[in-house]
């Protein structure tokens, strides 16, 4: 890590974690569900999700929309599953 990085970001990438942002586009399987329907493993969550210039915090009943960007936390093992499961 950077030495200049926010201790939160050290502690993640010492311990394991990781935090990463996708864009939803509007081929994507996740589009246009409920965040409970997209099926994300246990160990990697929705932190925000980030809507043009508005902010929204993460619900199981939120609807995923295109161009929506999704700020996800969780351990590194947990996303290469997620990306694994995408392909």
């Amino acid at each position: 890590a950077p030495e200049h990085a926010p201790d939160w970001q050290n502690d993640l990438e010492r311990n394991g974690g990781t935090l990463t942002q996708v864009t939803l586009d509007a081929q994507s399987t996740a589009a246009h569900r409920q965040l409970k329907e997209i099926g994300l493993p246990h160990d990697l969550v929705v932190g925000m999700i980030l809507r043009g210039e508005e902010i929204v915090i993460a619900n199981p009943e939120i609807v995923l929309l295109p161009g929506d960007r999704i700020t996800l936390l969780g351990k590194k093992e947990a996303k290469a599953e997620q990306k694994e499961k995408k392909e």
